[in-house]
């Protein structure tokens, strides 16, 4: 779950992946996993604008 709030937050894989300290590859199989177990895309990267702010 650190990994998927890491995504979140970032919204970018290689920067998640830095604070991580993994390589992307590994990152992107754990997110693709979760995915998998929990039915439903849940990559920022698919449905990022889900998880952006609001601006004014």
């Amino acid at each position: 779950m650190p990994q998927f709030l890491t995504l979140v937050e970032t919204l970018d894989f290689h920067r998640a992946a830095e604070i991580l300290n993994i390589a992307q590859p590994p990152l992107a199989v754990s997110i693709a996993k979760l995915e998998a177990e929990l039915g439903a895309p849940q990559s920022p990267a698919r449905i990022a604008v889900d998880y952006r702010p609001l601006r004014r």
